[in-house]
């Protein structure tokens, strides 16, 4: 898995390069931010590495929730894959790059009822 990102584009799934958070700041808190992973998946950890590094500059906790011998907990939901992504009612499926992490995160604080 650690060697993924450098594989990555060979194997057909395309750049898992990051994009990094121009300003990582919230005002509003998101209280509470649930990533979703799976011990197969290879993308995983890239998206928690980028959350833990977000986690330094903006507001929010986060749980990471195995769903590895669990599936129902996302299939209940419709989502076929992992990682995902959750903060409020809005959900993030797939990779992202960090920017797209701190984007997804402010527009969920600015949610009514995220807790802001």
């Amino acid at each position: 898995i650690r060697r993924f990102p450098r594989i990555s584009r060979w194997l057909g799934y395309g750049s898992v390069d990051d994009v990094p958070a121009e300003d990582a700041s919230l005002s509003s808190a998101v209280p509470k931010v649930t990533l979703y992973t799976a011990n197969v998946c290879p993308f995983c950890p890239i998206m928690r590495d980028r959350l833990r590094a977000l986690k330094k500059h903006m507001s929010f906790v986060l749980d990471e929730v195995d769903v590895t011998f669990q599936p129902q907990i996302v299939v209940r939901r419709g989502i076929r894959s992992v990682p995902v992504l959750e903060a409020g009612d809005r959900l993030l499926v797939g990779i992202a790059t960090s920017a797209e992490i701190a984007a997804f995160l402010m527009e969920a604080a600015q949610e009514p009822g995220s807790g802001s």
